[in-house]
């Protein structure tokens, strides 16, 4: 137990930076896929706003490229 106290210590902060993170990654591929494919808009799926404010902030997204133009 004194263990896992020592290494809690700073957890919320690695948490919310974690999260900073992944959104800045995803925010970044999500502008790179509009400007590499004619302003296509690609939606990610990441917490919401809403929920971050309310300190769920998870550091896992997932997302689908765009299908290529004349391909199915």
């Amino acid at each position: 137990m004194k263990i896992l106290c020592k290494e809690h210590t700073g957890v919320e902060k690695r948490c919310k930076d974690a999260y900073e993170v992944a959104k800045a990654a995803g925010d970044a591929l999500c502008a790179a896929v509009s400007e590499h494919c004619g302003g296509v808009k690609m939606e990610l799926a990441f917490v919401k706003p809403d929920h971050a404010a309310n300190l769920f902030t998870t550091s896992t997204f997932s997302f689908n490229l765009p299908l290529i133009e004349g391909k199915s």
